[in-house]
């Protein structure tokens, strides 16, 4: 009884928290510095990113999101 009840709970996390308190525009910026950042840790010093955001960048962000999105619908039943 237990597990049925906690298939049907809503689970959010801190992505899902980030977009209910920005706009979607500053969501997606900030997630862009984000990957930029890890980007950055994972490469050598002259693989590194520098400057204003690119339109890649955001694009890659806009991506993640839809296909973020896109699992999560699938996996509703209502879907």
């Amino acid at each position: 009884m237990r597990d049925v009840f906690a298939v049907a709970i809503a689970t959010t996390d801190e992505l899902d928290t980030l977009l209910g308190k920005s706009t979607y525009w500053k969501m997606m910026r900030i997630c862009a510095w984000i990957m930029r950042f890890i980007h950055n840790i994972r490469s050598r010093k002259i693989g590194r990113l520098k400057g204003p955001l690119t339109t890649e960048e955001t694009d890659k962000v806009r991506l993640f999101w839809v296909k973020r999105v896109q699992t999560r619908a699938a996996a509703d039943k209502h879907y």
